[in-house]
């Protein structure tokens, strides 16, 4: 791996890089991971270290931002895989979405960027996907109405269950039971 790679993985803060690399700011002392969330430091002040141990034998010491000292120190990841193991147990609920927040004691916000860095998705499009692949399964196979279907996945009203399930399929749930009986 380059120098310049390494320099822009510390500009970009990319998670992708954290344990192949670490950097030390000659400025501060401190040695960081490449997604440290501190200010990107001047460039003529970094140097870069295959490893914390070669970072603090060249007299840097761990941020306590990033927590460089410790490999398996990542508190968002965790948050994310909590949020998501609620999610996918209580995503029927039509006001999970609404709790989570207060419930994870974090804000509506911040569970939305930790979610969407680690998942790739936001919880609301993450939810709306398991709602949407049920009632698909559900329009597959059973007769029930579709109001009831609509309730059974989580949606609070017939309107956005039918306006989500065409932003998500392209057709609306009778055309698709139609399609697929």
């Amino acid at each position: 791996m380059t120098e310049e790679e390494m320099w822009r993985a510390v500009r970009e803060n990319d998670s992708a890089y954290d344990g192949r690399f670490f950097y030390g700011v000659v400025s501060t002392g401190i040695y960081c991971r490449p997604s440290c969330p501190s200010k990107v430091p001047k460039r003529e002040h970094v140097r870069f270290f295959e490893t914390a141990q070669q970072a603090q034998a060249a007299g840097f010491r761990p941020c306590k931002r990033c927590r460089s000292d410790l490999w398996d120190y990542r508190p968002d990841r965790e948050l994310a895989q909590q949020i998501e193991t609620v999610l996918n147990r209580r995503w029927r609920e039509p006001d999970v979405l609404d709790r989570l927040p207060q419930e994870m004691g974090v804000s509506r916000r911040r569970l939305t960027e930790v979610f969407q860095t680690h998942r790739g998705v936001t919880p609301w499009a993450y939810v709306r996907q398991l709602r949407l692949e049920e009632a698909q399964r559900l329009l597959q196979q059973t007769q029930d109405p579709i109001i009831e279907i609509a309730a059974a996945v989580g949606f609070g009203s017939s309107a956005a269950f039918y306006r989500a399930f065409r932003q998500g399929t392209g057709t609306t749930p009778t055309a698709y039971r139609k399609e697929h009986l």
